[in-house]
């Protein structure tokens, strides 16, 4: 299963106190729908790749879009 991978990144993530939430395969499920998502769109429609596009939001997901 694929979301198993996700699930485990972010229990250690959670071990090192660096992210917290009653449900992490909830939250796994939600990162991987917004990836899936990201194949959808046409590579037509956008000018980088999907693999860039979804590493981005992956960033973008764990650490907001603040201001550095």
């Amino acid at each position: 299963m694929i979301l198993r991978p996700i699930e485990q990144v972010l229990q250690q993530a959670q071990q090192r106190s660096e992210v917290k939430h009653h449900d992490l395969s909830l939250i796994a499920g939600g990162i991987l729908g917004r990836i899936e998502g990201l194949y959808a769109i046409p590579d037509y429609v956008v000018e980088r790749d999907q693999r860039s596009l979804a590493n981005e939001l992956i960033d973008a997901m764990l650490h907001g879009i603040r201001k550095p």
